[in-house]
């Protein structure tokens, strides 16, 4: 089935099946309605997100957004507010700002949509691991800008998806419509995993790295880069120091400046997900396992 979701044309719900669960998170995105996607830990929710991500991206043009609540568990509330704006500035280069509360984070995205030529979609998985004093400042935030016009139509600018596996209904998440997830039995939906079946596998034995079965080309730099990162995962490194790991030559204290930008860029472009790779401003890089996988040891 395909959704109806279409950039900037006019949208209708168009009929689905049971289990076509991304087509219905997507047409609700198309009606300018912010999602809640719940469902047990086997329901394969962060799966659905990531792909639902990538087609936001690839097939509607429009600028998708993942964040982790995993990450933002470690950050204080306006450590996430300023993570939300940092990530949209690297999705929109010609944007600039920063946040701090529910207030500057509005101002700031009202800027983003101002200088955007593409809409913007807000994933946030695991949300039930972010600060509980963040949340409820940012669900409130939502619902004051659902109730706001000026932003409408929402799905052509601005929209939201939150997910999690352990958020109970209540009244601060009514103005949010509800996808539920069942467990997972078999496998029936192509574009859905079983979240506890490795999709990718980082073979540093090997040297390749392969996602769902199919080998992803990696030029030898991009492949030492990943291998070094996923070594120690969730671990942020700065550029030098990804530079002396995956040097054969041994460097003293007084290593000069390397810009690995470019072969990072070019290995979240290859990765089945960009956020596998996170930089933290200031601090460096770090691979995030943000779907299920393996890494196979080179001993």
């Amino acid at each position: 089935m395909k959704a109806l979701l279409r950039p900037r044309a006019p949208a209708t719900p168009l009929p689905r099946t049971p289990r076509d669960k991304q087509a219905e998170v997507l047409n609700l995105i198309a009606t300018d309605k912010p999602v809640l996607v719940t469902g047990p830990r086997n329901s394969g929710l962060t799966t659905l997100l990531l792909g639902l991500a990538k087609t936001l991206q690839t097939d509607y043009d429009l600028a998708s957004c993942f964040l982790s609540g995993r990450d933002l568990a470690q950050l204080s509330s306006a450590q996430c507010f300023a993570e939300i704006v940092a990530r949209l500035t690297e999705l929109i280069p010609q944007a600039k700002g920063t946040a701090y509360d529910a207030l500057s984070l509005r101002r700031a995205l009202l800027h983003i949509l101002t200088v955007s030529t593409r809409g913007i979609i807000i994933i946030i998985d695991d949300m039930h691991l972010a600060p509980s004093d963040w949340c409820i400042s940012f669900l409130n935030l939502l619902r004051s800008i659902g109730h706001e016009g000026y932003l409408q139509p929402l799905w052509q600018k601005l929209g939201f998806v939150i997910g999690s596996h352990q958020l109970e209904p209540a009244p601060a998440f009514d103005f949010l419509q509800r996808v539920e997830l069942q467990a997972l039995v078999n496998n029936t939906d192509p574009w859905m995993v079983k979240e506890t079946t490795p999709q990718l596998v980082i073979d540093a034995a090997r040297m390749e790295v392969r996602y769902q079965g199919q080998l992803i080309p990696l030029f030898p730099q991009e492949l030492k880069i990943l291998l070094f990162l996923a070594s120690q995962p969730e671990r942020y490194f700065s550029e030098a120091a990804i530079y002396r790991g995956i040097s054969e030559q041994i460097y003293g204290d007084e290593l000069g400046v390397v810009n690995l930008k470019a072969p990072i860029a070019r290995l979240r472009k290859k990765l089945p997900s960009r956020d596998l790779i996170h930089n933290r401003r200031g601090i460096g890089y770090a691979f995030r396992p943000v779907l299920p996988y393996e890494y196979i040891d080179a001993n």
